[in-house]
């Protein structure tokens, strides 16, 4: 069963810079097929994305590359305003 990974980030407002996140993150999933967060998505996103289709066995992958994404667009320090959300796909 696919899992849908939600990050959410509660700092300061740095929409272009999460943005730019998003738009990498959505590039790296598409290159190793681990999920799917489409780039209209990831172009309009300000504080939240959910990256869908996610197999369970790839789910520490992905969190693994979403928290190198984030720490490489500047957002080390503020990681504490980052929340990931893992939940089952829904049916349908």
């Amino acid at each position: 069963m696919s899992r849908v990974v939600t990050v959410t980030y509660s700092g300061p407002s740095r929409i272009h810079t999460f943005r730019n996140f998003a738009e990498e993150i959505s590039l790296s999933l598409k290159e190793s097929g681990w999920g799917a967060l489409p780039m209209i998505e990831a172009d309009s996103a300000i504080n939240q994305v959910s990256v869908r289709h996610v197999p369970a066995r790839k789910v520490r992958r992905v969190l693994s590359l979403i928290d190198k994404s984030l720490k490489q667009n500047g957002f080390a320090d503020g990681l504490r305003d980052v929340q990931y959300d893992v939940l089952p796909e829904p049916a349908g």
